[in-house]
């Protein structure tokens, strides 16, 4: 079998039910072999309903499975050890993939000898974003675009919307760290960055690849910043749940570097405060992330 195309969802059955949509429109070659893996992580919604109603539609092998443990990393195992493709291809629940998505993939992976590749994460507004949602904040919701060339990547600038992985990258590497991922009451990730981050150090070869497009659905509570405050006080404490062996100079149990950055990053945030106002939103996040690294920190 040439990919498995692994779908990990929780809860999201009517966004699950136009993702899958838009998967059975695709252009696929009859001499592409694939299969689709469907991994509920518990969902309680209507969720396994969707499946039954799409397999019934579709001539493509469909797996569909429920992960217990909650998270998206261990969904995402999950889903490759239940995978038989030679090629394990991840999005998620709430994206529209281009017609060409799966041929684009398999394509690039043949031509390029490559063992990692992403692409263009493109955004679907549910509605109009607010003006002060800038392009830098746009890897917060997922959105990816490095232009119209295929690069060969040195960091791990790809997102878990889209991307795939070669089946033997798993045996050589490992799976997901299930420490990180997202969690029902955090927003962890860096899963996936990890994974491509220990690909790229080992001198695999990872690719962005423009043609390998698809819509991420953005909806209304992605755009409010209590949403991205969340984001960077949960990056923080993951951050420093990851690192805080590092920091091993301390006062009254106070982490000083920590300590020193929050401090800077608020005098940061008061100045943009008081003399560019429109711009103060994104040092507001670093303070966020400041403190949540350290509280993290002194937890441990």
């Amino acid at each position: 079998m040439n990919a498995s195309l692994i779908i990990c969802t929780y809860n999201r059955a009517e966004s699950l039910a136009r993702t899958l949509d838009s998967i059975k429109k695709m252009d696929v070659s009859p001499d592409l072999s694939w299969e689709l893996v469907i991994v509920d992580n518990n969902s309680s919604d209507d969720t396994a309903k969707v499946v039954d109603a799409f397999r019934a539609t579709t001539a493509v092998e469909v797996h569909y499975v429920v992960e217990t443990k909650q998270g998206l990393s261990f969904a995402r195992n999950r889903g490759i050890r239940e995978k038989k493709g030679d090629i394990a291809i991840f999005t998620d629940d709430d994206v529209i993939v281009d017609k060409r998505w799966m041929t684009e993939i398999v394509r690039a992976f043949g031509q390029l000898d490559a063992a990692c590749i992403g692409g263009k994460i493109l955004p679907l507004w549910e509605s109009p974003p607010p003006g002060w949602l800038r392009k830098e904040l746009y890897s917060y919701i997922a959105l990816l675009d490095s232009g119209d060339d295929v690069l060969r990547m040195d960091q791990p600038r790809l997102w878990g919307a889209n991307f795939a992985v070669r089946s033997s990258m798993f045996e050589k590497y490992g799976d997901f760290n299930t420490g990180l991922g997202r969690l029902p009451n955090k927003l962890f990730g860096y899963e996936e960055t990890e994974l491509i981050d220990k690909l790229i150090r080992a001198g695999e070869k990872v690719f962005y690849c423009p043609g390998v497009v698809l819509q991420h659905c953005i909806e209304a509570n992605r755009m409010k910043k209590a949403y991205f405050r969340k984001w960077k006080l949960n990056e923080g404490e993951l951050m420093a749940f990851r690192r805080r062996e590092a920091e091993q100079t301390r006062r009254w149990r106070v982490p000083l570097g920590s300590m020193k950055r929050l401090i800077k990053a608020g005098l940061r945030y008061v100045g943009f405060l008081i003399f560019k106002p429109q711009e103060a939103f994104v040092e507001q996040l670093d303070v966020l992330f400041e403190f949540g690294y350290l509280r993290e920190t002194l937890r441990h």
